[in-house]
């Protein structure tokens, strides 16, 4: 019997022999439950929008989907900016925003990463470096707005979680 719930997306770039095969594109379908992860409520720091692309990795060792993303909140707080935040999720339609004890918003704890200044969460990566410590397990790229916006400052970031 076929199972249906797996795909597979193959380019014939990356196939080294395609005798007798064809290739087609298969219309996507959205999942029925989408949108799957929906801003916070308005009294929380992402209630007005989460942005995406966002990085969406899966832990194999906890069996966990692991969302970093960016978020906005709807009240016009004084340091209103592009935030990052933190979701996880069993089965990648189901989000739960965990609250992680570093940032608070309106009194409440969130599921914020703490940073400083105007700091942009561009992707995060687990690091590919063979014999890499623990606490550079994972890797996140970052842009730094810079003398008002005039240009931008790439910098790397490493932690053993990903959510410090």
């Amino acid at each position: 019997m076929m199972n249906h719930n797996i795909v597979l997306m193959l380019d014939e770039r990356f196939v080294a022999d395609s005798d007798g095969i064809t290739f087609h594109l298969n219309q996507a379908v959205k999942h029925p439950e989408n949108p799957v992860m929906l801003p916070g409520e308005p009294h929380q720091w992402d209630s007005l929008q989460i942005s995406w692309p966002a990085t969406v990795l899966y832990n194999a060792d906890e069996k966990k989907f692991r969302c970093w993303y960016s978020g906005f909140d709807c009240l016009q707080t004084p340091d209103r900016f592009w935030r990052p935040g933190y979701a996880e999720s069993d089965d990648g339609v189901h989000w739960i925003k965990p609250k992680l004890g570093q940032v608070e918003f309106l009194g409440a704890d969130t599921n914020r990463i703490a940073c400083t200044g105007n700091n942009l969460l561009s992707f995060v990566f687990v690091n590919p470096n063979a014999g890499v410590s623990e606490s550079q397990r994972y890797v996140s790229l970052w842009s730094e707005i810079c003398d008002g916006m005039s240009y931008l400052r790439k910098r790397l970031a490493y932690s053993a979680d990903g959510k410090v």
